[in-house]
C-alpha cells in the first residue's frame, strides 16, 4: 500500500498511517485516527503551538528531549538517572542518526533531511542523556 511505503513518504507520515492502522484495529473511530495521524506528523514541525495542538506539542517536546537533550535540565537529576538506569540508551543516538541520514539521502525534501542539514548530528553529539551512558 502506498500509504505504508516508507521509501516514498517521510517517516512521520508513514508512521502516522501505520499508527492509524493499529488504531483502526483497536476500534478507534475515523476522526480519532485522523487526529493521531496529525499528532505524529506535527511532531516534526519546528514548533507546535500548545494551544492549538496540546498532544502534538507534547510529542514534539518529548522527541526533542529524547533525541537532542533539549530541556534536559528541566528534569530533576535523580529522575533522569532513574530513567536512564531502567532504560539504557545503548546506541540509541547512533541508530537514530543512521536512520535519519538514510532518510535524508533517499528523500532530500523530507523533515529528516532538513534536520540533518540544520545540524542534527552536532546537536545529538552533545545530548546529555547520551553522555551519561
Amino acid at each position: 500500500m502506498p500509504a505504508f511505503d516508507r521509501h516514498t513518504l517521510a517517516f512521520e507520515e508513514a508512521g502516522g498511517h501505520v499508527a492509524g492502522g493499529f488504531a483502526a484495529g483497536a476500534g478507534w473511530p475515523a476522526e480519532r485516527r485522523e487526529r493521531l495521524y496529525r499528532v505524529i506528523v506535527r511532531h516534526m514541525w519546528p514548533q507546535v503551538d500548545v494551544s492549538e495542538d496540546p498532544e502534538g506539542h507534547l510529542l514534539a517536546r518529548a522527541a526533542a528531549t529524547d533525541v537532542v537533550g533539549r530541556e534536559a535540565d528541566a528534569y530533576p537529576a535523580r529522575f533522569r538517572d532513574e530513567v536512564l538506569e531502567r532504560h539504557p540508551r545503548l546506541d540509541c543516538a547512533g541508530v537514530f542518526l543512521a536512520c535519519f541520514r538514510d532518510q535524508a539521502a533517499r528523500k532530500p525534501e523530507s523533515s529528516a533531511a532538513g534536520a540533518v542539514r540544520s545540524g542534527l548530528p552536532g546537536r545529538m553529539a552533545v545530548n546529555p542523556f547520551d553522555a551519561a551512558s
